[in-house]
C-alpha cells in the first residue's frame, strides 16, 4: 500500500485498508506477484479505473460461495495513488475510538476518500453514533461491512444489519462457534472470519477469511479456501499445523518484535513480520520498523514449512 493513500486515510481516521474480497473462479493463481489473492471476475475494474462499487458489494455478499481477503499494506507502487486509483476494490475500517468521538462525520470523512466498503466497528452496545451512520450510510448509498470485534457483539450486529440494506456482510475478528452460527443466519450478507481457525469458521458458515494466514500469503488463503470447499477434513489438518506454527513460533516472534518497537504501531509490527515471513517487498505502510535482533524471517518461514510444506509453492 503506497504511501499518500495511508495519508489520506489516517485523516479520515481509518484504522486499515482491506480489498474486498473476490470471488474464487477455479485453481488460485498468484496475479503477478503477492498481491493476488484470488481470481478477479472480467467484470472487474482494470489497473487504470476504480471498481464498480456495485461489484464490489457483490463479491461480499457472495462470501458463502468462497472468498479471499488481503490487506493492500502489502501493495507496493512505482507512482503514488490515492484510493480512488487502486486496482482493486478497498475497504476502509474506520477507527472504533474515534468513531465514539466523531459519530457519522468520521463515517462520511471515510466515505470521502471514495473506497467501495466502509467497514463500520459495532461495539458493545447500541449507540446514537452507530444508529446515526446507518441513517447516513442509507441517505448516500454507503456499502457496510459490520466489524464485530467480540463474539458477544454478534447478536447486536444481527440487529444493526436488519436495519439497513446497506449491511452487505460481517468481519468476525475472533473464532467463536456460537457468533459464527448467528451471523451465518443471514444468507444474503457475506461473512468474513479474521481468526486463525479458517476451516473451523467455514465449517460454520465463512465464505472468506482475513488476517493470519491471508496477511502472510494471499495465494496460499485463496488455495486454503478452496480446500475447505473440496475437504474440509483436510483444510481442518492443515489448520492445526498453521496454529502450531503460528503460538509456537509467529506469535513468540511477534512479541520480541513489539517490546523491542516501542512507540511504533503494533499493528504495524504485525504485518511487517506477516510480509516479511511471507516474503513480501518491504512497504512504506510499515514506516520506519525493521525486524530487530532475535526476529529472522527466514527461520520463521523454514520453521513454518518444516510444519506445513504444502505451502512452499506459496512463499517466495
Amino acid at each position: 500500500m503506497n504511501e499518500a493513500a495511508h495519508e489520506d486515510a489516517a485523516r479520515a481516521g481509518a484504522r486499515g485498508l482491506i480489498a474486498t474480497h473476490a470471488v474464487i473462479e477455479g485453481a488460485a493463481q498468484d496475479q503477478g506477484g503477492p498481491t493476488g489473492a484470488a481470481h478477479r471476475r472480467p467484470e472487474d475494474a482494470s489497473p487504470e479505473q476504480p471498481p464498480p462499487v456495485a461489484a464490489a458489494a457483490d463479491t461480499v455478499r457472495q462470501s458463502a460461495g468462497g472468498t479471499a481477503s488481503r490487506s493492500l499494506d502489502a501493495h507496493e507502487s512505482p507512482a503514488p495513488l490515492t484510493l480512488d486509483q487502486l486496482p482493486l476494490p478497498v475497504r476502509v475500517d474506520i477507527d472504533p475510538a474515534r468513531l465514539r468521538v466523531r459519530g457519522p462525520a468520521l463515517l462520511q470523512a471515510a466515505h470521502a476518500l471514495g473506497p467501495d466498503l466502509i467497514g463500520l466497528p459495532v461495539g458493545a452496545a447500541e449507540s446514537a453514533e452507530l444508529h446515526g451512520c446507518l441513517d447516513l450510510a442509507e441517505a448516500e448509498g454507503i456499502e457496510l461491512v459490520l466489524l464485530v470485534g467480540d463474539p458477544r457483539e454478534a447478536s447486536l450486529a444481527c440487529a444493526l444489519a436488519g436495519r439497513s440494506d446497506q449491511v452487505v456482510g460481517f468481519s468476525l475478528s475472533r473464532h467463536d462457534e456460537d457468533a459464527l452460527e448467528l451471523l451465518s443466519n443471514r444468507d444474503d450478507l457475506g461473512l468474513l472470519s479474521a481468526a486463525p481457525e479458517f476451516a473451523s469458521a467455514f465449517r460454520r458458515g465463512a465464505g472468506g477469511l482475513e488476517g493470519f494466514p491471508a496477511s502472510m500469503s494471499p495465494p496460499a488463503a485463496v488455495w486454503l479456501l478452496e480446500l475447505c470447499v473440496e475437504d474440509v477434513g483436510a483444510a481442518l489438518g492443515l489448520e492445526r499445523r498453521l496454529l502450531r506454527f503460528l503460538e509456537g513460533q509467529l506469535r513468540p516472534a511477534l512479541r520480541r518484535l513489539e517490546a523491542q518497537a516501542a512507540g511504533h504501531d503494533q499493528g504495524a509490527a504485525e504485518r511487517a513480520l506477516h510480509a516479511a515471513v511471507g516474503g513480501w517487498p518491504p512497504s512504506r505502510a510499515h514506516g520506519d520498523l525493521s525486524l530487530g535482533r532475535g526476529v529472522d524471517p527466514l527461520d520463521l518461514r523454514r520453521s513454518l514449512l518444516e510444519e506445513v510444506p504444502e505451502l512452499a509453492r506459496f512463499l517466495s
